[in-house]
């Protein structure tokens, strides 16, 4: 069972331990430690609050080096990542993390949300019946009646169109007819105007949002800004953010991932970092979600075969970041390919309606446009439109023809948390050499109120029989509310098995951190107050030191004089280690079956895939001794030996070759 904070073992505020040090953690977040981590943080809009002094607590054991999340742990981690570059560079730092949640108190969270003018009724329409337009939100019955207002104030036309045959009849009934026909009016003006205004608002969210790239807001800021649409919006305001945590100006160009991967070098090896991202010096990830393809990519994009409609993107994108890409250096044809076909995608891209451009190399794509791709709300911010190629013609003799008309089809990127809203498995190799911290999101349970001190809203695994409890979704028996309830169930667990089963994963469970929160914290509950952001920035930073602890403090054995000598990071590095040995033996006797099945004549002359050169098929031989050997060993090892290495940790897992995304 998973524990909320306590101070045993040390101040929940300060660790006075690094891992193998006794020294106590550095208060300037500009300083650069010795110690290296990676964190990953899952996506939850308003809940990004929470981030900002988890990160800086973070920052202040370790050095930032791979960093990862979704949607609004997207945003955070494109400016954690910018500020490690400014660390390292001199120029900028951790120093603005402690003012964020500050700056989105006052109503300023809402105000980056700011709508076209045509779909400004929908968005406030969306905040009201969703509880997110202010604090506590409201009851259903509130709901409703604001709900009807906003409508009634928003399709002026519909309103008094839908309301008129029912004046009329009361009018009537007033003059001539008498009480029934002021009944009968009433009813159907009552009637009447539902249908008017529902109509309106199936007509503005049918035809304006999806000519608005299917959003309310393009994240942009608006040219006529209403009283609660001050500064800049989202996308301007996390490019802003992210320029300033690096230590540029501005109006300085956006920050690129070819900066991050360098940053610091001297001579630095752009090749080597593409390659390997073991050779960067700060790695960021995200997750998106392409809804036309039915599934997540990782950026930055690892492919080429991704254009853009500069037109569509100025709608977008600041532009100073449409600047950036023009700027860029034309990417480069990816090796082995055609290079007469590489360049006539390019000429066709460009002679297509609309004028298309090839997405630059990913060192040179700003970390603003990958950020801005996993933070596609659904109907709420933009969507991202892309192009593509679909080759259909063929030559004369059935293939491909590489010379031929190209046909472009437009596809569309959303939240990455569609698909993978806590992608804890983004930094993750065979064993690890720095800690992987990952800050999980999730509610309180029912009945269960926040504790004053927010150390105790904290949850995460004290030892191996610990684990985080997947959250039960419940709903009405019966009624509307019952069948929307199912359907919600449905939907996530579609989207989000694949990180529910992780909470209690051995090597997984062990480095997760939950925060909690309740309805009205956080998610779509975007007019909290400056107390309420503030708690939740507590909260973020309490999550940091607990899971920092728990790796840095002796908590397992072997045990000197009744106290424990290894830390969390041992265990964790331990588990991870018999975790593998578990999976190993499943997997090398598979492999033992089925190379014996390939047979040696496909391996002196195999149908495709041959090797280059003979040092390449010298390698393939020697790993196909080594794996040979290890199918034996398994295959001759004592069973009950191997059924007792196999069945712990648990629950067990599985290795299996999976899809870069």
């Amino acid at each position: 069972m998973s524990r909320r904070l306590s101070t045993r073992g040390g101040s929940p505020t300060c660790s006075c331990r690094g891992i193998g040090e006794d020294v106590c953690m550095p208060t300037d977040p500009n300083h650069e430690p010795e110690q290296e981590c990676d964190i990953v943080l899952q996506g939850g809009t308003a809940s990004g609050v929470i981030y900002p002094r988890a990160l800086a607590a973070l920052a202040r054991r370790y050095r930032l080096r791979g960093i990862g999340g979704t949607s609004a742990g997207a945003m955070a981690a494109a400016v954690a990542a910018a500020a490690e570059y400014g660390r390292v560079t001199g120029r900028g730092g951790f120093g603005l993390f402690d003012q964020i949640p500050h700056e989105l108190g006052r109503g300023r969270m809402l105000a980056l949300f700011q709508p076209q003018p045509n779909t400004r009724t929908l968005l406030r329409l969306m905040l009201i019946l969703t509880g997110g337009d202010r604090m506590n939100g409201r009851s259903l019955p509130n709901r409703i009646f604001a709900a009807l207002g906003t409508a009634v104030t928003g399709y002026p036309p519909a309103a008094v169109l839908g309301a008129l045959p029912g004046l009329i009849l009361i009018i009537l009934g007033i003059v001539i007819a008498g009480p029934w026909a002021i009944v009968l009016g009433a009813v159907l003006l009552v009637i009447v105007e539902l249908v008017a205004l529902l109509v309106s608002i199936m007509i503005n969210l049918t035809r304006d949002v999806p000519e608005n790239s299917f959003g309310m807001c393009t994240g942009l800021t608006e040219s006529e800004p209403t009283k609660d649409e001050r500064g800049p919006a989202l996308t301007e305001w996390l490019a802003n953010k992210i320029n300033a945590a690096a230590g540029l100006q501005t109006d300085d160009p956006p920050l690129t991932f070819g900066q991050l991967w360098t940053a610091g070098c001297q001579d630095p090896d752009m090749d080597a970092a593409l390659k390997d991202p073991r050779q960067r010096r700060i790695d960021l990830r995200v997750t998106t979600t392409c809804l036309s393809e039915s599934r997540p990519y990782d950026l930055p994009f690892a492919a080429h075969r991704f254009f853009y409609d500069p037109d569509e993107w100025r709608r977008i994108f600041p532009p100073k970041v449409m600047a950036a890409l023009e700027a860029a250096a034309e990417p480069r044809s990816p090796e082995r390919a055609d290079a007469q076909s590489w360049e006539i995608d390019r000429q066709q891209g460009i002679a297509h309606s609309p004028g298309l451009c090839r997405l630059p190399d990913a060192q040179d794509l700003p970390v603003i446009i990958a950020a801005r791709m996993s933070l596609s709300m659904p109907l709420v911010i933009s969507a991202v439109p892309l192009w593509v190629i679909e080759r259909a013609d063929e030559g004369p003799d059935g293939r491909l023809d590489p010379t031929g008309p190209r046909r472009f089809v437009k596809v569309w990127f959303s939240d990455g948390g569609l698909s993978n809203n806590f992608p804890v498995q983004l930094f993750d190799a065979a064993l690890p050499t720095r800690p992987t911290y990952a800050i999980n999101l999730q509610s309180f349970p029912p009945g269960v109120q926040p504790d004053t001190d927010e150390a105790d809203n904290v949850e995460w695994a004290h030892g191996n029989n610990d684990g985080l409890a997947p959250k039960i979704a419940r709903w009405p028996n019966r009624g509307i509310a019952a069948v929307a309830g199912f359907l919600g169930a449905i939907y996530t667990s579609s989207s989000s098995w694949q990180d529910t089963t992780q909470l209690s994963f051995p090597g997984f469970r062990d480095r997760i951190v939950r925060v909690l929160q309740t309805k009205h914290e956080g998610g779509i509950n975007l007019a909290m107050d400056d107390e309420m952001i503030e708690r939740l920035a507590r909260r973020g930073e309490r999550a940091a030191d607990a899971i920092m602890n728990q790796f840095a403090e002796p908590h397992y054995p072997p045990y000197v004089d009744g106290r424990p000598t290894s830390t969390g990071w041992d265990n964790h590095r331990w588990v991870r280690y018999r975790a593998l040995l578990s999976v190993l033996p499943d997997w090398a006797e598979s492999y033992g079956l089925g190379r014996a099945v390939l047979g040696e004549r496909l391996l002196a002359d195999p149908p495709s895939y041959r090797f280059g050169s003979e040092s390449e098929r010298e390698l393939a031989g020697e790993l196909d001794r080594v794996l040979d050997e290890l199918a034996r060993v398994v295959e001759e090892a004592d069973p009950q030996a191997l059924a007792a290495l196999t069945d712990r940790p648990r629950p067990v897992g599985v290795l299996r070759r999976m899809p870069q995304v």
